[in-house]
This record gives C-alpha cells, structure tokens and sequence, in this order.
C-alpha cells in the first residue's frame, strides 16, 4: 500500500498539533513568505488517509483547504466536504471544488494544489 502526500498550511489549523505523529509524517516545510503561512509536506498511509482526514477537518478553519495526492488521484479537503479527482492531469475535474473552494472564500488564485505528483515535490520545497 503506497502512501498517500499532502499539503497542509499550519495558519489553517485550530491545533497545529496534529501535523505530525501520531496522524501525519513531515516530509518537509516551507514558508510563504507573501502570505505568512507555513507549509507543511506530510506523508499518511492510504489505510489511515481517511481517519487523518476527519481528524483535520474538525481542526480547520473557514476559507481554508488541504490537499493529498497519490498519483494518479487526488484528493481537496475542506473543512465541510472532501472531493476526490480520480485523474490528477484531467483539470475539468477540478472545477467542482475549485467553485467550491471559491465559495467558501478561498482566492481562486491559491487554488492550485502543487504539488500533485512525488516528483514535484523537491522543486515545490525549493521555491
């Protein structure tokens, strides 16, 4: 069973204290330094995936969105409702949460979910 990575912003939690053991690994962070946020790169096995998922919902905050990924599936959390985009590179998909995500009073700007695939991850951490 392969593991499932995500991208949690730590400003979009109640309990930042969940971003790590015994829910979520940390692969990695970053910090954005325009909207001063820090990221977090997590790792959770896909048998624990919808467990973490629940746990992180009832700690996020309105207007803010996770999201996890193993290719070719990805998955965009909200605090009320999750959407699950069987192919990644198929972006007509994506419009449903992205009008949700609007909505919800996320820019739609900052709806881009990078990185979606493992092999973009060293390049999103470095910039």
């Amino acid at each position: 069973m392969r593991e499932y990575h995500g991208i949690v912003i730590r400003e979009s939690l109640r309990n930042s204290n969940i971003i790590g053991p015994p829910h979520f690994k940390v692969l990695g962070s970053k910090y954005n330094l325009e909207k001063s946020w820090a990221l977090y790169l997590v790792e959770i096995s896909a048998g624990r995936l919808n467990d973490g998922i629940r746990i992180l919902q009832k700690n996020m905050k309105n207007g803010y969105y996770a999201h996890f990924y193993r290719y070719p599936e990805l998955r965009v959390i909200f605090p009320e409702k999750e959407f699950v985009v069987h192919v990644v590179s198929d972006r007509a998909k994506w419009a449903e949460f992205i009008e949700y995500g609007v909505r919800s009073g996320v820019p739609r700007e900052q709806l881009e979910c990078k990185p979606v695939r493992e092999e973009d991850e060293k390049d999103w951490l470095e910039r």
